[in-house]
């Protein structure tokens, strides 16, 4: 992977149990080697090695909560993994501080066993943060300009069942592009290498940043559809045309919503005088999950829709 070179608000029904692995770095103290001390949390090297310097290690430079973060240095190639996931649509979430004067930083995200990473997150300088889809060899979205020195907050969605990957940075979508992470190739793994990747070049530098707060959250697992005999969406998945009959519902004036799965609202609608209606929708949505929700003054529907 790192030898390719590129050619140029639903209220309810929420669940909150649905994160998959955490690490806040609270448990270490400064200078701890993660490979040795953070082995049970997945922590672990490139080459298989423990207490190398291969290693992450635990740090009290900067921190965005609490006292201590993750650092990757030159000569770093760590590994935070699980048990690969092969299905559904997963929420990456990191803090991400570069310092002043840094190489960048490259955060490549793959299979358990680092077969294969299919994307990744890289940093140029200290400035200029971008993420790939490898196998297109394609950027997704446009290059963000960063401030050195400072906590950046980036999601990556994977969406496996329909090989979309979203880049967030800053609670602001930079774009959807692909993935490679499907039934052949889980999600296990994310690759923290002390290293700054230029893909256009594939030159390389040693690097220093630091990371915090990384989560994954399986977010079909959050979502809890209700009512849905009343309310049947179809067909699903869609390219962005179709209809929702309500069954025998009747109501005279309700609130619809449709929301991506970061929560935020991309449409919405008033409808009146509904009697076992089917309701028509054309909408240039992006490529993934969307919660459906439906409300008036004493019945919620909440229903699943994927945009191919």
């Amino acid at each position: 992977m790192k030898n390719l070179i590129l050619c140029a608000a639903i209220a309810l029904p929420l669940v909150f149990n649905a994160q998959l692995m955490s690490e806040n770095f609270e448990t270490y103290v400064d200078g701890d080697i993660l490979s040795i001390v953070g082995s049970s949390n997945g922590w672990g090297e490139w080459n298989g090695g423990s207490g190398t310097a291969e290693s992450n290690t635990a740090s009290s430079m900067f921190a965005y909560s609490g006292d201590f973060s993750g650092k990757a240095i030159g000569g770093n190639n760590g590994l935070w993994t699980w048990t690969d996931i092969t299905e559904g649509t997963l929420k990456f979430s990191m803090q991400l501080y570069v310092p002043d004067e840094s190489n960048g930083a490259f955060i490549g995200l793959g299979d358990a066993a680092m077969t294969s990473q299919p994307n990744s997150i890289n940093v140029l300088g200290d400035s200029l943060l971008f993420a790939l889809d490898w196998g297109a060899q394609a950027l997704i979205g446009s290059p963000v300009t960063i401030v050195s020195d400072s906590w950046i907050a980036i999601d990556f969605i994977l969406d496996i069942d329909n090989q979309t990957a979203e880049f967030i940075v800053d609670g602001t979508s930079i774009g959807t592009g692909g993935t490679a992470f499907g039934t052949s190739l889980g999600f296990g793994g994310i690759n923290f290498w002390g290293e700054a990747l230029n893909p256009f070049t594939g030159t390389q530098l040693p690097a220093e940043y630091y990371f915090d707060d990384l989560s994954i959250v399986d977010l079909l697992a959050s979502v809890e559809e209700e009512n849905t005999s009343s309310m049947h969406i179809s067909p699903n998945p869609s390219n962005g045309q179709f209809s929702i009959s309500f069954n025998n519902y009747d109501f005279e004036k309700a609130k619809m919503t449709i929301s991506n799965i970061t929560g935020a609202v991309v449409y919405s609608e008033s409808l009146n005088s509904v009697s076992n209606a089917i309701k028509n929708f054309n909408l240039e949505l992006n490529s993934g999950l969307y919660i459906v929700r439906v409300t008036d003054d004493s019945n919620e529907f909440t229903s699943r829709i994927v945009i191919k």
